[in-house]
């Protein structure tokens, strides 16, 4: 909204603010922008350049893919060896994806 229309933008700002009433200003930018494909086609464009160089370590990359029991114990493994101050989180997370995929 910002980029297309600076000025709808500044009156959404100003109606958050002001407790005025944005979500008509906001409903109405939505309908303009679906039917506005030009804008669709800028905004992917931006969106595919990449912003900066990212790390390319993974540090799961050695994980086992043979089977998904495998996979998860490595995983679970990698997080705890980690030192990270939420690896029960992080591997309980794991634990019920996996409960999610069987």
């Amino acid at each position: 909204m910002q980029k297309f229309e600076p000025d709808t933008f500044k009156q959404l700002q100003d109606a958050i603010v002001s407790g005025g009433d944005w979500s008509r200003i906001l409903t109405g930018f939505a309908r303009k922008a679906a039917a506005r494909q030009d804008w669709a086609k800028a905004y992917q464009e931006e969106a595919a350049v990449p912003v900066g160089k990212l790390p390319v370590d993974n540090r799961f990359d050695q994980a086992s893919r043979t089977d998904l029991t495998s996979f998860a114990q490595q995983i679970k493994d990698i997080i705890n060896q980690a030192g990270l101050p939420n690896s029960k989180l992080l591997t309980d997370n794991i634990e019920a994806f996996m409960r999610k995929l069987q």
